[in-house]
């Protein structure tokens, strides 16, 4: 059985100094439409709704010599990564709170067709200003 280890990261102090920008910090942003933010130290018990993300990461890197050091060093990013891409979402709520799945689709259609047309012509790109949701059929969001 492999080896699991749980992480947990927190939105609001998890801050790599190559991330900090004041448009997706937190502790400044205050959403327009839904009056939001800014998170206090205490966030998680002030303030409701809370959303609670579980993410298993598995990392397989098969080449001998290098397995080890390159699957330790992805681990050791993920919750940086993780951190960071939630940090965003947040403070991109007024972005995204109210669409409902058809947008999202809209969305990711538009986005695919992207892709689709970059790697025919080799400039792909992913958009850093499109963001992907998991949502269940008929969702909206309002968070």
């Amino acid at each position: 059985m492999p080896i699991v280890h749980v992480c947990g990261f927190e939105i609001l102090l998890m801050m790599d100094v190559h991330d900090i920008k004041p448009e997706t910090s937190p502790a400044l942003f205050v959403s327009k439409r839904t009056g939001r933010g800014p998170l206090k130290n205490n966030w998680q018990e002030t303030v409701e709704p809370v959303m609670c993300a579980y993410k298993l990461v598995t990392v397989h890197f098969k080449w001998f010599g290098f397995q080890k050091m390159v699957e330790s060093f992805t681990h050791t990013q993920y919750p940086r990564l993780f951190s960071k891409f939630h940090r965003e979402v947040f403070c991109w709520i007024d972005n995204w709170y109210g669409m409902t799945m058809a947008d999202i689709r809209e969305i990711e259609d538009k986005a695919q067709r992207e892709l689709d047309e970059g790697s025919v012509l080799g400039t792909t790109r992913i958009p850093r200003s499109e963001v992907g949701f998991c949502l269940q059929a008929g969702d909206k969001l309002n968070v």
